[in-house]
This record gives structure tokens, C-alpha cells and sequence, in this order.
């Protein structure tokens, strides 16, 4: 059984989230979620998560007031309601084009510390079924990641 079994039937939490989120919290939850998975938010994972904010232009109209109040807002959700109800909410309201730049995030924010660690796999592979990314396109965004970071941090 995955983290997002029975993903077909929203449940009434699940839509609760769902209309409080907006686009770009939509798109945040994916990567943010990566990051926690382990149980520790890790500074280099949020730096990367940063990188997509500046990036986006979802987010122009975000200054660090905002990003913070998203940040905090995604983080209590998450504690409340948990993992497989925040992403279930996400995806429903992100428009299928940006899902696979949402996974990409995630995938980049998995490796953002240099360590695929067993559980950040095992979302990847959750991930990209749920949220309908091709499995061709998923390892494809897999192996640029994997490349781009071989031999993280060293010259």
C-alpha cells in the first residue's frame, strides 16, 4: 500500500485544504513535502524550494512577508492534517501543466543535500504516479537530477 492509496474520492479535509490553498501554495506543498519527509526540514532543501519562489513567476508578487506567512501556513497544515492530505489537496488544485514542474522540484529538492535517502525515494516514486507525471518523464527528471549532483560538493 503507497501514501496516496484510495486517491480517487476527495475527503471532506482534504477539500477543507484544497480551498484554502491558492496556485502557488499548491505548488509549494509538493517540494515542501519532500523536504519533510524525513522528519527534518533541512536548510540546503529550503534553499531549493527558495530557488523555485524566486524563479516562478507564480510568486512575483511574493516578498519574504508572504513567503513566510505561505511557509508557516503549509507547515501547520501538514502537522494537523498530514502529508498524504496536503499533497491530495495540492494536486487537486494544480493545474495538470504545472505538476510536472512541481515533481521536478521535488526531485530537486531530494537532492538538494547531496543524500537520496530511502524515504525521499520512496515519495519520488509515489509522487510522479500520483501526480500523473509519465513514468518516462519522471526518470527522465530523475537522471538530469542525479546528474546534475553527482559527486555533490566536490572539485
Amino acid at each position: 500500500m503507497g501514501l496516496f492509496d484510495d486517491s480517487s474520492t476527495e475527503t471532506q479535509s482534504q477539500k477543507a485544504i484544497r480551498d484554502e490553498l491558492t496556485l502557488p501554495y499548491a505548488f509549494i506543498a509538493i517540494p515542501l513535502a519532500m523536504s519533510a519527509i524525513d522528519g527534518n526540514i533541512d536548510e540546503k532543501e529550503m534553499e531549493c524550494v527558495g530557488t523555485y519562489i524566486e524563479r516562478m513567476r507564480i510568486f512575483k508578487s511574493y516578498d519574504n512577508e508572504k513567503i513566510a506567512t505561505m511557509f508557516s501556513k503549509l507547515l501547520n497544515i501538514l502537522e494537523e492534517k498530514g502529508l498524504p492530505n496536503l499533497l491530495k489537496a495540492a494536486k487537486m488544485k494544480l493545474p495538470r501543466q504545472l505538476r510536472e514542474t512541481a515533481f521536478a522540484s521535488a526531485v530537486d529538492v531530494a537532492f538538494a543535500d547531496g543524500v537520496l535517502e530511502e524515504d525521499e525515494k520512496k515519495l519520488l516514486i509515489d509522487l510522479y504516479k500520483f501526480l500523473e507525471v509519465p513514468e518516462k518523464t519522471a526518470t527522465m527528471i530523475i537522471k538530469v537530477a542525479a546528474i546534475r549532483n553527482r559527486n555533490f560538493g566536490q572539485w
